[in-house]
């Protein structure tokens, strides 16, 4: 008994850890008994949600012959099986699925096998969605007419190859007018099919608009009616769609402005700009969750100082050479690691000391002053500067003068070296004058410890920074990647990525913060979310990027954990009643008032990550009688 399903999935050629781990062999790629080369793909495109939970299908080499490749029976098994690997390492696959019954069971079985090359952005972890194509050439109507007629509830055509059930509506589709000019239509809430092929249903106005040329580069064509798209761009259309006037208001304003498709282009920079830093982590040996990267990524748009804690040993340093990499920052003038010393007490360590008996500005052998100057002559340069281990001294002390002007506008932002004064005294005062700006092409970032031997963060420092707390995954991902060529992104280029687009923060949300800073202060009259935080926050999720690795929901609860709950330390009978009470026998917390108003919050987040921190202090208060 065999089943065919009349659509074409993507997939790639497994590897051995994957058949190892889900289906319980030991290679992806074998000789079978009866000699031919056989491999197992793995799906990686969504499936109709009545297709069984099957993800591995079986092909032969056989089938890859009409593609240039020939299986040498002569060679031992092993190049064999190597040979084929190899050709398909290159290539994504795009099948029929076929569910056959054996004496052994039940196979699967991929199809109609066609190739297509992996674009150079292609993640092992990707997943793709089908979309539909349209054109004139193949409907025989323009998209003026397509529009219509979807407003009109006509059938607008069929489309090969792709799932006709009621319950699996493609969201869009695409137009395409030509190889370079794509537009995006929908959104689409439902359909009906019949002989005329798809009948599209909306639920609100239908719009239009032009896909950014550089994502069609990522899309991968199965025929001249089927793309496959990426989640995460997938996910992006809904923003591409939502400054765009819909179709009622004028078609032809359809190819959008260009302020628009600038926006667009920017976005889809962006996203380009974040794929490249992943895979740049990756070839440095990195385990972080994509979200993770965001995370960061998105905090150093939008804040003055960013500080990555965690276990020691994670590559917290490694990461921050990472971004700085993918930015295309590879000499030590635009890219400064100072190792901080606990006796630091004044910022004359890290900065410098004006030497009277000499006359000269003596500056820090940090480097810091002579970076500073730099970035202030080359402003269409990057300069990142991180400081390593930054609580082994206090930072309020040697980072004093930093913490002051970083939250000044750009035209104020300055540190001063010595007082204006001494400027016609100094020998060096061309080399070092009094004060020096700092542009906002310079980021700084810090990287923690937590233990007895280091000092705990002021409220001072927590109001101006992301403290982010960073995690491993699983060592079973364990594997660097070939090295990656960068090329340096200008300063112009990177501030497209923090342009605004307006107040992000909602009614609702903009509660649940007043509220929450309502409990601290009530708790402690010292702390609480002050107006710097909320318009920090509220340009956090403004300037979120639309990868689809991060949901607004889960920025949300994460800037709670990084912006507001950092301030939470001190005494159990100050924070307990707040925090809430550990029970050990849960392993849960009860009767804590934030508890009480994430659960009123709940439709803006599910607050997962406050949850979890809140957990860990209710234990610490438990344990210690204290909270960090």
């Amino acid at each position: 008994m065999m089943k065919q399903w009349d659509i074409s999935m993507l997939g790639t050629v497994a590897s051995n850890y994957d058949v190892e781990t889900n289906l319980g062999k030991s290679r992806s790629v074998f000789v079978n008994s009866q000699n031919t080369v056989q491999f197992w793909i793995k799906r990686i495109s969504k499936a109709p949600k009545s297709f069984p939970n099957q993800y591995y299908f079986t092909g032969y080499a056989t089938e890859l012959e009409k593609f240039g490749f020939h299986d040498d029976l002569r060679k031992p098994d092993y190049i064999r099986e190597e040979d084929v690997r190899n050709f398909l390492e290159n290539y994504l696959v795009v099948f029929t699925p076929i569910r056959k019954q054996t004496a052994s069971g039940e196979v699967f079985l991929a199809r109609d096998i066609e190739l297509l090359r992996k674009a150079d952005t292609f993640q092992n972890r990707d997943i793709f969605v089908p979309v539909p194509v349209y054109s004139q050439e193949k409907h025989g109507y323009s998209m003026e007419e397509f529009c219509q007629r979807t407003k009109a509830k006509k059938h607008v055509g069929k489309i090969p190859k792709i799932s006709t059930e009621s319950n699996d509506t493609p969201e869009f589709v695409f137009w395409k007018e030509s190889e370079e000019v794509v537009y995006v239509i929908g959104s689409f809430s439902g359909h009906s099919h019949a002989h005329g092929g798809f009948c599209f249903h909306c639920q609100q106005k239908l719009k239009v608009q032009v896909l950014p040329e550089m994502w069609l580069d990522d899309m991968y064509e199965a025929s001249a009616t089927l793309s496959f798209m990426s989640i995460h761009m997938y996910d992006s259309l809904k923003a591409l769609l939502s400054d765009t006037e819909p179709f009622e208001v004028a078609i032809d304003e359809v190819a959008a402005t260009a302020s628009q498709i600038d926006r667009i282009e920017e976005k889809a920079e962006e996203e380009a700009f974040l794929q490249h830093f992943i895979r740049v982590t990756k070839a440095e040996g990195l385990l972080y969750a994509e979200k993770d990267l965001v995370n960061f990524h998105t905090a150093m748009k939008v804040s003055n100082l960013v500080i990555l804690q965690g276990m020691s040993g994670i590559g917290k340093s490694r990461l921050v050479h990472a971004y700085a990499k993918a930015l295309g920052i590879h000499n030590e003038r635009q890219m400064l690691f100072i190792p901080v010393r606990p006796a630091w007490t004044d910022d004359t360590h890290v900065m410098g000391y004006t030497d009277l008996l000499n006359n000269v500005y003596r500056a820090s052998d940090s480097g810091l002053v002579d970076l500073l100057i730099d970035a202030s002559k080359h402003q269409d340069k990057l300069y990142v500067v991180a400081f390593d281990e930054m609580n082994l001294a206090r930072v309020e002390h040697y980072f004093s003068q930093f913490l002051s002007v970083l939250e000044m506008g750009r035209e104020n932002k300055e540190i001063r070296l010595y007082h204006e004064k001494l400027k016609t005294t100094l020998h060096n005062a061309e080399q070092y004058p009094p004060t020096v700006p700092i542009g906002d092409n310079v980021m700084f970032v810090g990287t923690v410890n937590v233990d007895e031997s280091t000092y705990h963060f002021s409220d001072k420092v927590l109001d101006r920074a992301n403290v982010i707390t960073l995690n491993i995954m699983k060592y079973a991902l364990l594997q660097e990647d070939s090295l990656i060529e960068t090329t340096p992104i200008s300063y112009e280029r990177y501030t497209s990525f923090r342009q605004p687009t307006g107040f992000a923060l909602s009614g609702a949300e903009i509660d649940l913060l007043w509220d929450i800073h309502e409990a601290m202060h009530k708790a402690d009259a010292r702390t609480g979310i002050g107006p710097r935080v909320v318009r920090q926050i509220n340009a956090y999720l403004q300037l979120l990027p639309h990868t689809g690795s991060m949901t607004r929901e889960e920025a949300l609860d994460l800037q709670i954990v990084q912006r507001v709950l950092t301030k939470i330390r001190g005494a159990e009978e100050v924070w307990r009643p707040l925090v809430g009470t550990y029970e050990k026998e849960k392993g849960d917390i009860v009767a804590g008032e934030l508890l009480v108003l994430l659960e009123k919050y709940k439709h803006l987040s599910t607050f997962a990550h406050t949850i979890a921190l809140l957990k860990q202090k209710a234990k610490e208060l438990k344990l210690h009688g204290y909270t960090y």
